[in-house]
């Protein structure tokens, strides 16, 4: 296993050739600079809602979109001045309108955008089956609602078997997304739930539209083979030209600690090849858990965060920075960067979210660690931005403002624009706290 990784350790130098000359910036936090376009719960009662996390979606005109926390959840959206110097934050839609909240209730996961505007995701809960739904949010005239419309209920497994999809635990994904090509609004759509299935293990689903109606196709149920092999809870899905689904599962797989795996289209149900097994090493120090993979070069190289690694000794969190060359079953697996290599976890534990920009360069958070201690996390560490580009380069450390005014506890995967700047979401701090409350969390910019 060991000589498997050096040999992927060979490829990753093309990989990253071409891209270690690009960072310029990336010397330390002393070259960025964060702006806080956002503090929840700046409004009575939290009514602007609190906690961001699910990652943000950026269009061509820079308005940023995302999901939060409150009440029943909501969508929101940030509209920035002309020359980006003001932004307005406007909530788009709050979820649990509808009678018995046949509209859904707690947003989750990443939102697509379509060529007209449209926004598609789910949510964990509500619906006519209280199993959640997938919904698409669609504009209005000026100072309009905007329209919810329900494309697909799924299963409560409270009231029966729930042998088909339960309660989406990811965004749903298309063919071209990883390009940054936009959502067509006919083409399937995909995503994962953490429950329902043949073994209540989560699954993989497909969604259809046909004669102008959206139907669920169950792809793959996990924890489907003996001892949970093939993974059980899915994460987000990743979809290439041919159809095929690429994505990890937290748990299950021959170490038990998760796994990275490949979903082929034709069959009932689809056929999975597991693509690596965490926590294949003693100690976990090839990862464990894994969570979001990306990919920028035709689904060569799946690279991607997850626990375990070198440094768990000093932190119960750790955390690794991964890359998959894959090649079917004889994939090969290498760990970029452990977390946690600093003293007092001053690089960050417990990476977050990830993203790639348009050359191939690996931006991310870390949930705890940095240079400053938080007011939730406390000795655990505020969170951090970093890079990668073959050298592992720390941007921001959280909590670098009097009360955490700058955010602390990064979720999310963040989104990278043209100019290299780093947009993305804090769960906790910010300056919105209104009266007693908690401060609700924040938008942030952070600018080479």
């Amino acid at each position: 296993m060991l000589s498997r990784s050096i040999a992927a350790g060979i490829q990753l130098i093309g990989v990253f050739a071409a891209t270690a000359a690009i960072c310029g910036a990336c010397n330390g936090a002393s070259a960025y600079t964060l702006k806080t376009l956002y503090s929840f719960c700046s409004e009575q009662n939290c009514a602007d809602g609190y906690g961001p996390g699910g990652g943000l979606t950026r269009d061509a005109k820079g308005n940023l979109f995302g999901v939060a926390f409150g009440y029943a959840g909501e969508i929101f959206m940030l509209h920035p001045s002309p020359h980006g110097t003001k932004w307005t934050f406007t909530v788009l839609y709050r979820f649990c309108r509808q009678v018995r909240c046949t509209d859904g209730t707690n947003p989750n996961g990443h939102l697509i955008l379509d060529s007209a505007g449209n926004l598609y995701g789910t949510t964990s809960a509500g619906g006519a089956n209280d199993g959640g739904i997938a919904f698409k949010l669609s504009p209005a005239p000026a100072n309009a609602a905007w329209t919810l419309d329900v494309l697909s209920n799924f299963c409560f497994r409270k009231y029966r078997a729930c042998k088909l999809p339960s309660s989406p635990a990811s965004g749903l994904s298309y063919a071209g997304a990883e390009n940054g090509m936009p959502y067509d609004g006919v083409s399937p759509l995909y995503g994962t739930t953490r429950s329902g299935g043949p073994s209540d293990n989560g699954t993989a689903y497909r969604l259809v539209l046909k004669d102008g109606q959206w139907s669920q196709k169950l792809v793959y149920g996990f924890c489907s083979e003996m001892g949970c092999t093939d993974g059980g809870l899915p994460g987000s899905l990743l979809v290439d030209s041919a159809g095929y689904l690429y994505g990890t599962a937290y748990d299950g797989g021959s170490g038990f600690q998760g796994t990275a795996f490949q979903l082929a289209p034709g069959g009932h149900p689809w056929t999975e090849t597991v693509l690596y097994n965490f926590c294949s090493i003693d100690g976990c120090l090839d990862g464990r858990n894994p969570g979001t993979l990306v990919s920028g070069d035709g689904f060569k190289h799946l690279s991607g965060i997850g626990g375990g690694g070198k440094n768990c000794d000093k932190s119960p969190y750790c955390g690794t920075l991964f890359q998959i060359a894959v090649n079917g079953a004889d994939s090969q697996e290498t760990v970029l960067y452990n977390f946690c290599s600093a003293r007092h976890c001053s690089d960050g534990t417990l990476p977050s979210g990830i993203a790639l920009d348009a050359s191939g360069q690996i931006f991310g958070a870390t949930e705890f660690g940095g240079a400053h201690k938080g007011q939730q996390a406390g000795n655990l560490g505020a969170g951090s931005l970093f890079a990668f580009d073959g050298k592992f380069h720390q941007l921001y450390s959280f909590c670098s403002e009097a009360e955490c005014a700058d955010g602390e506890e990064p979720l999310g995967n963040p989104a990278v624009d043209a100019a290299g700047n780093i947009f993305g979401e804090t769960f906790y701090g910010g300056s919105g706290a209104y009266k007693n409350a908690a401060a609700g969390g924040t938008i942030f910019e952070l600018v080479p």
